[in-house]
């Protein structure tokens, strides 16, 4: 805690999560995480180690937690397939390691996905879904609820104490589907096959809610960052789409982690100006990143006046301008016009749009991430 805070990293960002007035505008990084102690590039890039550093006693941090830490080779999206003992994985590198191929054998039959890792991101080249008959492999088997291990997660909340919240990042129902089959694959069956997806859905927001009960009622009282929206979100889908694959799942899941003392917000990119009211209803508390024009459609102001008493923003500024602007002072003005306009008595998390995949990271980005933290810190209290 710095000598002029009265409120500890974790009190600020369950303040304003919670739509009460923190001490100052918190800033949380998306995944810049100095707790993270098995994160490669600390250790091989030295300027995104400084900012890490920089990150650990300036910001708020959300510290994730993966729950599918004991079942690694079911991706992040642990609660796809049964926990059923008769599901058997197998998964095999190249010799170079840039591409695994994994093998999910069910009774019904095996599955196979092929995973490329380009430029440090892993890239689906052949997902497990491809064809009807891979569906009805896949729904076939019996379902057994899957059951993380939380041992590491107690032993990570005490390592973090006060430095920040507790994350677990999920998949919402759409966005465990996705990426079990091709994208354009998804798409046609949305418009001409919709029962199909409904199938999907309905079987991934089943599991998902099942976990999601047991880690609640485990007494995790973390933040629970939901991602995948987007894929039903425009220009990709209508917003009558997006209730039918996204938003008629939300309450029944924002529902059960709320009464257990958990703060669960939005990851959604994409033009979210249609759908603001719609993140309220289905009982988020916050969502990310509120893009503005022209990668979005929603100023700072216009989500403060349709939602900023129901909905807290994290965000708004683009990664972009943080990797490539040479001009630390645009940063700067941003950011200040950003609080200027949310306001100082909650409401706003100050948050880029993505994590910075440039590697190694370039100075000017440095810079433009420590201005950042000076601005917020300067016109926040």
């Amino acid at each position: 805690m710095r000598a002029a805070d009265t409120m500890t990293p974790s009190e600020r960002l369950t303040a304003v999560l919670e739509n009460r007035t923190p001490d100052r505008v918190p800033i949380s990084f998306k995944s810049v995480d100095p707790y993270a102690v098995d994160n490669p590039r600390v250790a091989d890039d030295p300027n995104y180690r400084t900012l890490t550093k920089i990150a650990g006693r300036y910001t708020e941090v959300f510290h994730n937690w993966d729950i599918g830490s004991n079942r690694p080779n079911h991706s992040n999206h642990p609660y796809c397939f049964s926990g059923s003992d008769e599901i058997e994985t197998r998964s095999k590198a190249s010799t170079d390691g840039t591409e695994t191929v994994t093998e999910v054998t069910t009774p019904a039959g095996t599955l196979t996905r092929t995973q490329r890792i380009v430029l440090g991101s892993t890239w689906e080249t052949k997902p497990f879904i491809e064809t009807e008959d891979d569906l009805n492999i896949f729904l076939a088997h019996e379902w057994v609820p899957y059951r993380p291990d939380l041992d590491s997660f107690w032993r990570e909340k005490e390592r973090l104490g006060d430095g920040g919240r507790m994350r677990i990042s999920v998949s919402d129902p759409i966005g465990a589907v996705a990426p079990q089959l091709p994208r354009e694959t998804l798409y046609i069956w949305m418009m001409e096959r919709p029962e199909l997806v409904d199938t999907l859905v309905e079987r991934m927001f089943g599991s998902l809610l099942d976990v999601l009960t047991y880690l609640a009622e485990s007494g995790v009282e973390c933040a629970f960052q939901f991602s995948g929206a987007e894929y039903a979100a425009p220009p990709m889908a209508s917003p009558e789409l997006f209730d039918r694959y996204v938003g008629r799942f939300g309450p029944p899941m924002t529902g059960v982690l709320r009464e257990h003392g958990c703060l669960p917000y939005l990851h959604c990119h994409s033009r979210v100006g249609a759908l603001l009211e719609r993140f309220c209803d289905m009982g988020f508390v916050a969502t990310h990143p509120v893009e503005p024009p022209p990668m979005g459609d929603v100023t700072a102001q216009q989500f403060k006046d349709r939602v900023g008493d129901r909905l807290a923003m994290i965000g708004n500024i683009q990664v972009g301008d943080l990797m490539h602007s040479e001009d630390p002072e645009s940063i700067r003005a941003w950011i200040t016009n950003l609080i200027d306009t949310m306001g100082v008595e909650g409401g706003l998390i100050v948050s880029e749009s993505a994590t910075p995949w440039e590697r190694p990271m370039p100075d000017h980005t440095l810079r433009n991430y420590i201005t950042l933290i000076e601005a917020a810190h300067a016109v926040g209290r």
